[in-house]
């Protein structure tokens, strides 16, 4: 059986080698709260300088960004239709535990002008009480991925008109 790379992917709940035991600490890590359906994978980037061929021969100096450590995944609400998801989700919020702060602060920094950081569809605190505090305050919050409500459409739906079926086929 392979060894597996310590930089595939992982997931908030497992241990990350952080420390000199190996684990996070409780103190280093944060609750993430996060309102998109499906989550989302937090990747680093930093930016290397490379070289890169022109057309017509030679090559020019560039920045490129390179993955930075593991990727590491963030819970969403969205679970199969029956399934009771293994993490909790508070008014929409799905929390993922045990985040690196410092993982966290700059994936943060990095996408603090995306609509998820802006519009408060993700959000880390330092305690679970925090994160659901959060969840409870924001659960009107909408991430513009809800299902459309067939007796309510948004207003570019409006002239789609509903009809109930009432069993009879209509006649060609």
């Amino acid at each position: 059986m392979a060894k597996k790379d310590k930089t595939a992917e992982t997931t908030a709940d497992q241990d990350v080698d952080d420390g000199p035991d190996g684990a996070v600490s409780a103190r280093e890590t944060v609750t993430v709260a996060s309102k998109w359906p499906t989550g989302l994978w937090l990747q680093l980037f930093r930016m290397e300088e490379s070289h890169e061929q022109m057309m017509g021969g030679g090559f020019r100096k560039i920045e490129k960004a390179v993955r930075d450590g593991a990727p590491i995944r963030v819970n969403g609400p969205a679970v199969a239709f029956g399934a009771s998801p293994p993490y909790p989700v508070i008014c929409g919020f799905a929390l993922t535990h045990n985040v690196p702060r410092d993982h966290w602060e700059r994936w943060r920094e990095a996408n603090k002008d995306s609509d998820l950081v802006r519009n408060g569809l993700i959000s880390a605190y330092a305690t679970r009480d925090d994160a659901e505090a959060y969840a409870r305050d924001n659960a009107k919050v909408l991430s513009g991925m809800e299902p459309v409500d067939p007796s309510r459409p948004p207003p570019g739906l409006r002239g789609v008109r509903i009809e109930k079926f009432d069993g009879n086929a209509a006649s060609a």
